[in-house]
């Protein structure tokens, strides 16, 4: 009896990790604008990446002349920080 409770307990933990592991692999993502002088600025965070998408083309067909490029990255990205060696 004691065997099987444990065994119910092991795969219960298990259980709640697996879904905690992939709820924490999800993430939010964020539309970056690049102004003429090449510094990325956050102007929008959307929880998909496909909404991210759909704002930066909304944005795209009404850039104004000051912002030279949208881009969607994921939050874990901050394209302001110097790149790696």
């Amino acid at each position: 009896m004691i065997a099987f409770i444990s065994a119910c307990m092991l795969i219960a933990t298990l259980g709640l990790l697996a879904l905690a592991s992939s709820a924490s692999a999800e993430c939010a993502w964020v539309l970056w604008a690049y102004l003429p002088d090449g510094k990325p600025h956050p102007v929008y965070t959307s929880p998909t990446r496909e909404e991210c998408i759909a704002m930066r083309n909304a944005r795209e067909e009404n850039r104004r002349p000051e912002v030279a490029v949208y881009e969607c990255f994921p939050d874990t990205i901050d394209p302001r920080e110097p790149k790696g060696k």
